[in-house]
C-alpha cells in the first residue's frame, strides 16, 4: 500500500493592511508499508531522508547482522550503481559484549549454563531482556563505517564525521519495540546533473544475503551480540522467516544455517537443530519516489 503526501504550506501576512502571500514550501513525502517494514521517502531542500522501521525481531536482527544497502537510480531502472551501504561489512556472530562472552564459554567447553545458574525467565522478561541488548548492541557496539558508491567510485566513511555530508544510523525504542533505520545524503550524491531532476527515482532497499559456512563459530550462524531470538538459548528453535507479499515488490525469505553443536553429538541431532534455527529475513523492495 502506497500513500504519496504532497504537503503546501502558505502563509500570509497582514502588513499595513494588505495581505502578502509568501511563496509555498513544497515537501514530497512517499510513505509505503510491506509486510512488517515501512518505508520512508522525504526530499526537502538539497537533501534526501530515507527511514526503514519495523517492530519484528527477525527483521530487526537481519538488518543488524547483514546490514542494509540503499540504491538510487534517477532514471528509475532499477540499477545498482549508486548506493549507501551500512556498516560497510556485516557483523559475525559473537560480536558484541554479550556475544564474546557467550563464545568464551563455548571455547572453553562451558557450553551453556545448568538450569540453576540460567532459570528460565518469563516471556516478558525474556523480551525486555532482548530488547535491552538489541539497544546495547546499537549505542555501544556496532560498526562506525559504511560505503558510498557513485558507479565507480566507491568510498569507505565514519557514520559520525565525514566529509560526503551523509548520515546513517540504527536507533531503537526498547520499551516500544520499535527499530529505525535513518539515512540523510545530499541530492548531488545520487545526481551530479542539474539538468536532471528526481522525478524518475527508483529506490531500493536490500538486506545482502551471504553464504554461511557450517559448523564455524565465527560465522554469521548463532546469536549476534548475545541475543536469542524466541526466548530459547543459542540453537533452540525461534521460528522461520517471512514472505513478502506478493504485489508489494519486495521479497523477504532466507535460509537456515547453524552452529557448532555442543559436546560430542551425532549428526542426525545437528542436522535437526540447523533445521531449526532462524531463517533471515532478507528485504528486497524497490519503488518509485515521484507522485
Amino acid at each position: 500500500m502506497k500513500y504519496v503526501t504532497l504537503v503546501a504550506f502558505f502563509y500570509c501576512l497582514s502588513v499595513c493592511g494588505a495581505t502578502v502571500a509568501v511563496v509555498p514550501v513544497v515537501v514530497i513525502d512517499t510513505v509505503l508499508l510491506n509486510e512488517n517494514v515501512r518505508y520512508e521517502f522525504k526530499e526537502v531542500k538539497e537533501n534526501i531522508y530515507v527511514k526503514v522501521s519495523t517492530t519484528d525481531e527477525k527483521t530487526i536482527m537481519s538488518m543488524l547482522r547483514l546490514g542494509v544497502t540503499v540504491f538510487f537510480d534517477i532514471k528509475g531502472k532499477k540499477k545498482q550503481n549508486v548506493y549507501v551501504k551500512y556498516p560497510s561489512k556485516p557483523l559475525l556472530s559473537g560480536q558484541g559484549k554479550q556475544g564474546q562472552r557467550q563464545q568464551r564459554r563455548r571455547q572453553q567447553g562451558q557450553g551453556q549454563l545448568n538450569d540453576e545458574d540460567n532459570p528460565t525467565p518469563s516471556l516478558e522478561e525474556d523480551k525486555s531482556s532482548r530488547r535491552m541488548k538489541i539497544k546495547e548492541l546499537i549505542e555501544t557496539d556496532y560498526p562506525q563505517h559504511a560505503e558510498y558508491s557513485y558507479f565507480d567510485d566507491t568510498e569507505e566513511f565514519h557514520v559520525l564525521l565525514n566529509t560526503l555530508d551523509i548520515s546513517v544510523s540504527f536507533t531503537y525504542d526498547e520499551v516500544e519495540g520499535l527499530f529505525e533505520y535513518n539515512l540523510t545524503l545530499p541530492k548531488t550524491k545520487i545526481n551530479t546533473d542539474d539538468k536532471k531532476d528526481l522525478s524518475k527515482l527508483a529506490l531500493g532497499v536490500k538486506t545482502e544475503k551471504i553464504k554461511r559456512e557450517k559448523n564455524n563459530d565465527g560465522g554469521l550462524s548463532g546469536s549476534l551480540g548475545g541475543i536469542n531470538l524466541g526466548g530459547q538459548q543459542s540453537g533452540g528453535r525461534s521460528g522461520g522467516g517471512q514472505r513478502g507479499s506478493s504485489g508489494g515488490g519486495g521479497r523477504q525469505g532466507g535460509s537456515s544455517s547453524g552452529g557448532r553443536g555442543q559436546g560430542q553429538q551425532g549428526r542426525g541431532s545437528q542436522n535437526n537443530r540447523e533445521q531449526e534455527r532462524p531463517s533471515d529475513v532478507l528485504l528486497d523492495f524497490w519503488f518509485k519516489t515521484g507522485s
